[in-house]
């Protein structure tokens, strides 16, 4: 947790660029975050999340009387308003078939209690002198989680000034080069700035502060919002609660959790690409081949964006290999995955929704009819979902059910825009943007 603030005032506009609020880390001034800093070893809380050490001091801090961070905690009475969806009951869930949501859900209770039995339960047991039982139980570890997910930050792992000038891919590369994962940390105060993809501030981490400063001009009356991150509306829900309404999130995206299912049943007779046309083909084997070479995976396998697929090389593979020849397969699988300059396709290739019709005509069949699977996983159509977003409907529903409706719609619409690309079947007027269409954030 960082502490000491400093901030700075403007009576009508915050300028580009302008520094307005400072946090010293407490370590610069000679403080410490928690005391169980001294009194738990940390060796004990080794976890593959490697958030461990901070649930474990915030169970404790919560329940401190006597504790430095009680002003701070207080703002978060039980943490039983959080919104999001792990806490959301099965009915509240179902409005998020389909995107992704709740299998993430799934997966991240799974991993808290086997992380809290473990690791947690065996380390608090040994200071009674700290905890109890009875108090610091699963339940406060989930709501600990929810925090941490919703409200902490990722310090970049080397500290370096960060060039304000500098472009953002850039920085993303950066991450992407670094196979470190610092674990989270909380910053109160720079925690209650909302976000939006269309920010105007950002925080920067140095090595004795972080600093909040505008990166667009900030008008009197105008809200400041920082950034999570380039983050989809599923993600968002997710991780911190609330979603933008499309087409406000310019990062929103739809993963496409194709599988040897979805092929087999595509290439069954009576439907594109007839198995009659592709004798000994045996998909789960060409499946479980991608997987062994990281190509697919249970979590999402391709991705969509606005302009096309942000997975290309993935999604090329899985195609190229879904349809080869028996013996064009056992040739590759020989050479597992290697191919010579002249044979590799992959190279800088671009899906880009212009060109998603340069695919060859059974690659385009089988993908068509994997968007068209993905579709029929919603609760319900897009044009059903563009009616709950007119102003008399969408007024009845709850914040849940809002927030899961953004996510829905984005969803849809990057999906019924991919398939368009590739059939050039006309779009549906409920695929444009609607003037009736309400946006609900944090």
């Amino acid at each position: 947790m960082k502490n000491s603030l400093r901030c700075k005032t403007y009576s009508k506009v915050i300028p580009l660029k302008a520094l307005f609020l400072v946090l010293v880390r407490p370590e610069q001034e000679g403080k410490y975050c928690s005391c169980i800093d001294h009194e738990v070893d940390k060796e004990h809380l080794d976890s593959a999340s490697g958030w461990v050490p901070l649930l474990v001091c915030l169970m404790y801090e919560h329940t401190n009387s006597n504790s430095r961070w009680k002003a701070y905690l207080d703002l978060f009475p039980n943490f039983s308003e959080q919104e999001l969806p792990m806490f959301w009951d099965k009915q509240e869930l179902s409005e998020l078939q389909g995107t992704g949501v709740p299998e993430a859900v799934s997966r991240d209770l799974k991993n808290i209690q086997d992380e809290f039995q473990s690791v947690v339960l065996p380390c608090i047991s040994q200071h009674p002198e700290l905890f109890n039982l009875e108090v610091h139980n699963l339940d406060l570890y989930k709501k600990m989680v929810a925090f941490v997910m919703s409200y902490s930050f990722t310090e970049p792992s080397n500290r370096l000034p960060i060039d304000m000038d500098a472009d953002e891919d850039d920085e993303d590369d950066d991450d992407d080069n670094d196979s470190h994962h610092p674990p989270p940390v909380m910053v109160p105060l720079a925690d209650a700035l909302n976000h939006i993809a269309k920010n105007n501030a950002k925080l920067l981490f140095e090595k004795d502060r972080l600093k909040m400063v505008s990166i667009k001009p900030i008008r009197k009356g105008q809200e400041v919002f920082n950034t999570f991150g380039e983050l989809a509306n599923w993600q968002l829900l997710h991780m911190y609660g609330f979603a933008e309404s499309y087409p406000e999130n310019i990062f929103d995206t739809q993963n496409l959790h194709g599988n040897c299912d979805a092929g087999e049943t595509l290439l069954s007779p009576g439907n594109h690409g007839n198995r009659q046309n592709q004798p000994g083909l045996d998909l789960n084997a060409r499946w479980r081949f991608l997987e062994q070479l990281d190509v697919v995976s249970d979590e999402g396998n391709f991705v969509i964006g606005e302009d096309g697929i942000l997975t290309p090389e993935e999604l090329h593979t899985t195609l190229k290999v879904c349809m080869m020849s028996k013996d064009d397969f056992e040739d590759y699988k020989n050479k597992d995955g290697w191919e010579s300059d002249e044979e590799n396709e992959e190279a800088d290739i671009i899906l880009s929704l212009e060109n998603l019709q340069t695919l060859p005509e059974k690659w385009k069949q089988l993908l068509s009819g994997v968007l068209r699977l993905c579709l029929e996983k919603y609760v319900n159509t897009i044009d059903e979902d563009r009616n709950l977003l007119k102003k008399e409907n969408y007024q009845k529903l709850s914040r849940k059910r809002q927030f899961a409706l953004h996510v829905r719609v984005g969803q849809k619409i990057l999906l019924h825009k991919t398939l368009q690309a590739i059939t050039k079947e006309p779009l549906s007027n409920s695929v444009q943007p609607g003037q009736g269409d309400h946006c609900c954030i944090a």
